[in-house]
């Protein structure tokens, strides 16, 4: 039996409030100061900070085909740990935006336009990293990160219009990492499907704090959704959906 859970009894499942130096975003789209196309993937390697100044940047060789890629090659960026990209756009001319392949990497104001699959891969990694995804958004696409490495994501100042998912967790039957996300200030406008999916099986946790939801029907289905095989079986505040009443502001 499917269980769907009351968004107003729900307080005492709420994870504590984490405290950031950010702001909720408003729901702007930045221009960008020129086009720059490239042939191969930009690798930020480890201890680096690339600043792309605010350019738009995408792959000469690759198209996006509607599935997507996860392989570094069809990458615009590579961002090894200890790494930051920021002031970034990615155009549409990809197949991958961001791929860390070893977590522990830094992602400030990039912004994604119609992610071709995934627009952020969080891979790698241990138990105690963290992607910090920072100042950015993403308009359009399927999921914007998709997470199969160990560790903690965190999305934060975060704005996103009309994408499928902001976040999902990788799943196999033989895959049994535990996988968290946090959302702090975040605007979704119209998601399809939900902010977040979460994997029962390996417990995956998401928490949400000051996250703004343009959704007037859906409600608790819009914010978190658990499945099981990868099939929605509830949604709504639990021990993995962490959230209160006043976490969450549709509008």
């Amino acid at each position: 039996m499917v269980k769907f859970v009351s968004l107003l009894a729900v307080a005492a499942l709420a994870a504590p409030a984490l405290v950031t130096a950010t702001k909720l975003p408003g729901p702007g789209w930045p221009d960008y100061a020129k086009k720059i196309v490239n042939a191969e993937p930009i690798r930020v390697r480890s201890g680096e900070v690339f600043n792309g100044a605010r350019n738009k940047y995408e792959r000469a060789n690759v198209t996006c085909d509607g599935v997507g890629s996860l392989n570094e090659s069809d990458a615009v960026f590579i961002v090894e740990s200890n790494a930051t990209l920021r002031n970034v756009v990615i155009g549409t001319e990809q197949k991958l935006g961001v791929i860390c392949p070893t977590s522990d990497c830094k992602l400030e104001e990039v912004w994604i336009t119609n992610a071709c699959g995934t627009g952020i891969l969080a891979a790698g990694g241990s138990p105690t990293s963290l992607v910090n995804i920072t100042s950015g958004g993403a308009r359009g696409g399927n999921q914007i990160v998709y997470h199969t490495g160990a560790g903690r994501v965190l999305v934060d100042a975060f704005f996103a219009k009309g994408v499928d998912k902001i976040y999902r967790p990788a799943y196999s039957v033989n895959d049994k990492t535990q996988r968290k996300v946090d959302f702090v200030n975040v605007r979704a406008e119209n998601p399809t499907s939900a902010v977040a999916f979460l994997n029962r099986e390996t417990k995956d946790v998401a928490t949400f704090t000051n996250v703004h939801v343009t959704d007037t029907t859906k409600r608790d289905e819009v914010v978190c959704v658990e499945t099981e095989a990868s099939l929605p079986v509830g949604h709504g505040p639990s021990d993995l959906c962490k959230y209160k009443s006043t976490d969450i502001v549709f509008e």
